[in-house]
């Protein structure tokens, strides 16, 4: 997934090999609020376009409902910067 926005905590852990019995909560506890905000933003920025309204940016939640043939490309990735390091990184706060 791409790094613009990613919280700080996030690229903390990366760093130091990924250890899953080994979150980095006091990374996250020292600023709890500014990595709710830079998880929303990290989040927001992966999204395709259409998610994200013009008319009022920084909408939450996001739209919903995709035109067809949307492809997800940003946030259809697997490896070990993918969608799971997401998911895992959203249990931390």
């Amino acid at each position: 997934l791409g790094c613009k926005h990613r919280p700080a905590a996030i690229l903390f852990w990366t760093a130091r090999q990924r250890i899953l019995a080994k979150p980095p909560i006091g990374e996250v506890k020292k600023d709890l609020t500014g990595f709710g905000d830079a998880w929303r933003a990290w989040y927001t920025g992966l999204m395709p376009e259409w998610r994200t309204s013009s008319s009022s940016p920084g909408r939450w939640p996001l739209l919903r409902n995709p035109p067809p043939g949307e492809p997800w490309s940003e946030v259809r990735k697997g490896e070990r910067n993918g969608v799971l390091l997401l998911i895992l990184s959203l249990s931390w706060w």
